[in-house]
């Protein structure tokens, strides 16, 4: 160990941390990298952190974009001649099983099928050229080519917010604040509707509902409100039951994650990814993630909007969704990254 004591800050997708940096042997496997600079955290606010199931971070992008210029602990490897060769592989299971990090190579029973490679557009993240994302013909690429990136850090597959709520309407998805309101409005529909036209208060509803207190309270006061200035206290019961679901609608989701019903995964369109001609597809089996809750099974739309600061540009981010369908390979000596369909 030898001490360093610089301040470095990090600024992540979400979340931050901030410590002091550090010089120790980092060991992976049977690898050892002799004096690799690495942060010790003293501070990390929000949520992000407490809510990991994760010790650290290892950042596996280029130096280039490298906090305080700390060479990344792949590149000692390389520079140090601990790998066979200049390349990381990734193999990310599905159903909860144990997936893997190959270092200085690939492990080829975890593929199948040809490897397709992609060059680098950038040296800053793995980013690369992506031809187009199509969802039954209709592009999302918002300029041709658009640009993307393979990041493992990523749970989801990412992309600007605007395209990804249109990409999200396509297949089905609504957002999951939506799924909730429409749930909510389903449950007590006729309460609603009978309290609305008696134009009672939202405080007074939503306590006779015995949803105040409790998780429920703010959605029912934020409905009761806002259909309350969208109908007359003579309307229908009609008109009053669309103004619910109207409402419902226009609610935001803050981080644009969607819902979508489970029971329509058979008939949802596929998602086609072209990368250097060669088309990778992602069925809904693909891109939903099926959560159990309470006993219950709950779909989630696997595309997220992110709007990255105006210096990264807009590009697309291949995460963790797209990974455990396609089999990645990170070759630093070839400027490349290669996919092959996951065994």
């Amino acid at each position: 160990y030898t001490a360093n004591g610089r301040e470095s800050p990090i600024q992540y997708g979400s979340g931050e941390c901030s410590g002091f940096l550090s010089k120790d042997i980092l060991s992976i496997g049977d690898i050892k990298v002799t004096d690799q600079t690495f942060g010790e955290a003293t501070k990390e606010p929000g949520i992000a952190f407490i809510a990991a199931k994760f010790d650290g971070i290892m950042g596996l992008a280029f130096p280039t974009i490298s906090v305080d210029g700390v060479v990344p602990p792949f590149f000692n490897m390389v520079s140090q001649g601990l790998v066979d060769a200049p390349v990381f592989a990734f193999y990310l299971a599905k159903g909860g099983k144990d997936g893997e990090l190959t270092v200085g190579g690939v492990d080829k029973t975890h593929f199948t099928g040809p490897i397709k490679y992609v060059p680098l557009s950038n040296q800053t993240y793995w980013e690369f050229k992506m031809d187009d994302m199509l969802v039954q013909s209709v592009s999302y690429c918002s300029s041709s080519p658009c640009h993307a990136i393979a990041d493992s850090g990523t749970s989801l597959l990412a992309g600007p917010s605007e395209a990804v709520k249109q990409l999200n309407k396509q297949i089905g998805a609504v957002g999951l604040i939506q799924a909730q309101c429409d749930q909510f409005v389903d449950q007590y529909e006729d309460v609603l509707v009978k309290a609305l036209m008696a134009n009672l208060d939202p405080k007074v509803v939503c306590t006779e509902l015995s949803v105040c207190p409790g998780p429920s309270c703010l959605l029912c006061k934020t409905v009761v409100t806002r259909v309350r200035t969208l109908v007359n206290k003579n309307e229908t019961r009609a008109h009053i039951r669309d103004a619910l679901y109207k409402v419902c609608s226009q609610l935001p989701t803050p981080a644009g994650e969607a819902a979508v019903d489970c029971d329509q995964l058979p008939t949802m369109p596929n998602v086609d990814i072209v990368l250097a001609g060669t088309k990778f597809t992602l069925t809904p089996k693909d891109y939903v993630l099926q959560l159990e809750q309470q006993g219950q099974t709950v779909c989630m739309s696997g595309f997220m909007g992110l709007d990255l600061p105006e210096k990264f540009g807009a590009f697309w981010i291949l995460g963790d969704v797209f990974m455990r369908t396609y089999y990645t390979i990170f070759d630093l000596g070839g400027k490349q990254v290669g996919f092959a369909k996951a065994a």
